[in-house]
């Protein structure tokens, strides 16, 4: 190939030395950006950030914090000990922003935090994942307990709800035997250990659906009675918010992150008897017009839930703008907890 004499100035073939210039200063401005654009993005942690993340984060480093039970008990494993409870400890000390997926997490994580780091709520949009809402006024329509009759509970269970598991089970077992109803519990969710199996699956009126398509979650909602939760209420994932676009009538541990959840739309009772918990399903569902009123109170604390997670987002990108950082598509760049109930 012949040249056009620009090589002997010291040029590339083909360029004169002005365009050759101009191009490699083009090219160095756009590196400087992109390291310009690097320095200032977040870097986001789902729970305890890792090592890794910790080392090269820096001050970009923001955890996005659900499960504080780490914090809030000892450490239930040789992990959490070593690393994920200092892991977040450190963050909630030295990093200036934290994220916490409901406010009764994040007024927890503020009493442990020093008074730089900004601990601030960033609620996970409630999607209807299961299409509930078309079925709904039909089922409202539909859902009666007649004196005796059958009482159809659904629950959802995920690791280390065992307990609870257990515990709604006994209710069922009371709401049969002591109340004269022909209760079933339909589990939903992870698998369960053989032990708990063996001790609770060949009970009568126990169903374990496990992990199932939303269609399938959807009828055993729409054919229930009351939504129950096995969960401690130390994570939000745990927390079935997703079912109650069913409109159920809903009866959940008496612990903060219930009550910030499901507002006017639950029934609450202690989780330590199974005796008050059959006792308060069976003065639910038998209330007057309670189908009714779940069905209509439902969708609405949905919609405020909603509404603040929206709130929310907006309020974060106020946050990462005193930060010096780049503001960011929350929904893409945060790993929001997923239902583990979506097929």
């Amino acid at each position: 190939m012949l040249g056009t004499g620009d090589e002997r100035a010291g040029g590339m073939p083909g360029l004169l030395p002005s365009a050759w210039a101009d191009r490699v200063r083009r090219l160095a401005a756009a590196a400087a950006t992109m390291v310009e654009e690097r320095a200032a993005a977040p870097v986001f942690a789902n729970g305890a950030p890792s090592p890794f993340q910790v080392a090269f984060g820096g001050d970009r480093l923001i955890p996005f914090i659900d499960d504080w039970s780490l914090l809030a008990g000892p450490p239930r494993s040789r992990i959490d000990r070593l690393w994920r409870r200092p892991a977040l400890a450190h963050a909630l000390r030295r990093l200036p922003l934290v994220l916490a997926s409901s406010e009764t997490a994040a007024a927890f994580l503020r009493s442990l935090a020093s008074p730089a780091t900004d601990v601030a709520v960033c609620r996970p949009q409630i999607a209807d994942v299961y299409a509930a809402i078309p079925f709904l006024e039909r089922a409202a329509s539909t859902r009666h307990v007649a004196p005796r009759g059958r009482i159809d509970v659904a629950l959802f269970t995920s690791a280390g709800d065992d307990e609870g598991l257990r515990r709604a089970a006994d209710a069922v077992a009371h709401l049969r035997k002591g109340h004269g109803h022909e209760a079933c519990l339909h589990v939903i969710g992870r698998q369960v250990g053989i032990e708990v199996a063996d001790e609770i699956l060949t009970r009568p009126g126990v169903f374990f659906h496990g992990f199932i398509p939303a269609d399938r979650v959807r009828e055993i909602l729409m054919s229930a009675h009351v939504l129950l939760s096995a969960a401690d209420g130390f994570r939000l994932a745990d927390v079935p918010l997703e079912a109650a676009y069913a409109g159920l009538p809903a009866v959940m541990p008496d612990r903060p992150l219930f009550r910030e959840a499901f507002v006017g739309t639950a029934a609450y009772v202690e989780t330590a008897s199974a005796t008050a918990l059959a006792a308060r399903i069976a003065a639910v569902v038998t209330t007057p017009e309670i189908f009714r009123v779940a069905a209509a109170a439902a969708p609405a604390n949905l919609a405020r839930w909603n509404d603040l997670a929206r709130s929310d987002r907006e309020a974060v990108q106020d946050s990462l703008a005193r930060a010096g950082l780049a503001t960011v598509a929350l929904d893409r760049a945060i790993p929001f907890l997923p239902s583990r109930f979506r097929p």
